[in-house]
C-alpha cells in the first residue's frame, strides 16, 4: 500500500478525512471480524481494505506521477521525430555532449529535459513555403488533442476533489465500509444497553414502551452520527 504518511502531506483536506474515514472503516471491521471470526465480518473487512487501497492508488499516482523516462538517446531521438522536430543524431549526440540536453547518469533521457532541450534548439519540419508538412500537422494535431485530453483530466480531477465526488465503481465498497461501521456499532450498543434498559423497567413485560422510550433516542442519535460521515456519489450517464 501506499505511504499514507507521504500522501497526508500532499493532499488536500476533504481527501485527508475521506483517508481518515476509510482507516478508521479497516480498523472497526478488523476488529468486528476478530470478534467473532465470522465470514461475513470477514468479508466487510476485505471491502474496507479494498477500498482504503484504491483510494491511497488514485492519491499516489496523482500527487507522486511518474514522468516518462527513455532508455537511452537513439530512443530520445526517435520521440523528437515523432514530435515533428527536424533532429539528426550526430546533431543531437553533439549537443548532449555540450549539456544542451541533459543525460541521466546511467544514460536514460527524461522527457521534460527533451521538452526543454528541443524548444531552445529544434524546429519543427516545414516545407518550402514555410508550413508544416501534412505528415507533421497530423502530429502537432495529435499533440494538441493529447493536452486538450489532459487537461480535460485534470479538470475533472479538481471537480471531484471540490465536490468530493467518488466514481460509481467505488461506491459499493465504500457503503460496505462504511455499514461495517454501523453494524459494529450496533452490536456495541445493545450489548452495553440491554441489561440498563432492563433492569430499568425491572422485568415487567408491560414496560415495553418504556424500554422503546429509552432505546429510540439513542438509536437515533447512532444514525444521526452514521450520517455525517458525509460521502457523495458521482453518476455518469450511458449514452
Amino acid at each position: 500500500m501506499a505511504d499514507l504518511d507521504r500522501i497526508r502531506g500532499k493532499c488536500s483536506a476533504s481527501e485527508v478525512e475521506e483517508l481518515d474515514v476509510l482507516v478508521q472503516a479497516v480498523a472497526r471491521t478488523m476488529a468486528a471480524y476478530q470478534d467473532g471470526y465470522a465470514e461475513a465480518d470477514l468479508k466487510k473487512w476485505n471491502a474496507a481494505k479494498g477500498a482504503l487501497a484504491e483510494f491511497t492508488t488514485h492519491l499516489d499516482a496523482k500527487y507522486f506521477p511518474v514522468e516518462r523516462c527513455f532508455p537511452h538517446r537513439n530512443a530520445a531521438i526517435a520521440w523528437l521525430e515523432d514530435q515533428g522536430y527536424k533532429i539528426k543524431k550526430s546533431k543531437f549526440y553533439y549537443d548532449c555532449s555540450a549539456g544542451k540536453c541533459v543525460i541521466e547518469g546511467d544514460g536514460t533521457v527524461r522527457e521534460s529535459a527533451l521538452v526543454a532541450y528541443a524548444a531552445e534548439n529544434l524546429q519543427r519540419i516545414q516545407d518550402e513555403d514555410g508550413n508544416l508538412t501534412p505528415l507533421t500537422e497530423e502530429k502537432t494535431r495529435l499533440e494538441i488533442e493529447k493536452l486538450k485530453a489532459q487537461n480535460e483530466r485534470a479538470q475533472f480531477e479538481m471537480e471531484k476533489e471540490r465536490k468530493k465526488y467518488i466514481p460509481r465503481r467505488d461506491f459499493n465498497l465504500e457503503m460496505s465500509s462504511r455499514v461495517g461501521v454501523l453494524d459494529q456499532g450496533v452490536q456495541n450498543f445493545f450489548r452495553t444497553r440491554t441489561a440498563d434498559w432492563v433492569s430499568a423497567v425491572g422485568g415487567d413485560a408491560k414496560k415495553v414502551s418504556m424500554v422503546l422510550d429509552m432505546m429510540l433516542p439513542e438509536w437515533n442519535e447512532l444514525l444521526a452520527e452514521y450520517a455525517s460521515l458525509e460521502y457523495f456519489v458521482d453518476f455518469e450517464e450511458v449514452n
